[in-house]
């Protein structure tokens, strides 16, 4: 498995911005597992929508470089 980290975040808050603000703050350089990048690509929304209840229009993310 693979770590990547989420870099940007965009919810679906309908107009709310500080909600969307504390959400956006609360994901990005958060960490999850993938198999590769192509099943990040496929999972990343779906981890944060799962995780903060809210959908998820888009999520950037980038792989975590080990030491």
């Amino acid at each position: 498995m693979a770590k990547f980290k989420v870099t940007e975040v965009e919810f679906d808050t309908d107009a709310n911005k500080a909600l969307a603000k504390k959400l956006t703050k609360k994901y990005i350089g958060w960490e999850f597992e993938a198999e590769d990048e192509e099943d990040a690509d496929e999972r990343a929304a779906d981890i944060v929508s799962d995780d903060s209840d809210f959908c998820v229009y888009h999520v950037g993310y980038e792989p975590v470089k080990e030491d």
